[in-house]
């Protein structure tokens, strides 16, 4: 139904070259450069704020939403999606900015795992909070 209406219109699809982890990294690297401005969206707010990283036991990190059931990401994963398409070609830094705290290839036990999942969690929101604040939104949102 949609993809009807989108083609009459003139509009289409352009699979991304990233996973939605991935584009949410890449957005966080983005926001923290200040090459982005984010629309005033009590919704993209609540979203971009309530993401959360987990490193996976085979060590991989990933970010999504928290797993509840009334935990929505969808206008998070197009805004992404859309700002990370946008300035694919304009990246100043790769997915593997250590200073961001992304290490691609952790070798770390479980239990190692776990408390650098629950600080590198910790650091994302601090991250986003202070970006949020440095744009003007209240604290707390």
């Amino acid at each position: 139904m949609f993809a009807d209406e989108w083609s009459r219109n003139g509009i289409r699809a352009i699979e991304s070259g990233f996973d939605t982890s991935e584009n949410y990294r890449r957005l966080l690297m983005m926001l923290m450069g200040r090459r982005v401005r984010m629309l005033n969206s009590a919704t993209l707010r609540q979203q971009l704020t309530s993401l959360e990283r987990h490193v996976l036991p085979s060590g991989h990190e990933v970010i999504r939403k928290p797993q509840v059931a009334s935990a929505h990401d969808d206008v998070a994963t197009s805004v992404a999606g859309a700002l990370v398409r946008a300035g694919a070609k304009r990246t100043f830094f790769g997915a593997d900015a250590v200073w961001l705290g992304y290490d691609p290839s952790p070798s770390t036990p479980v239990a190692a795992a776990r408390a650098a999942q629950e600080e590198s969690n910790a650091n994302f929101r601090w991250r986003m909070s202070n970006y949020m604040r440095s744009i003007g939104v209240p604290h707390g949102f």
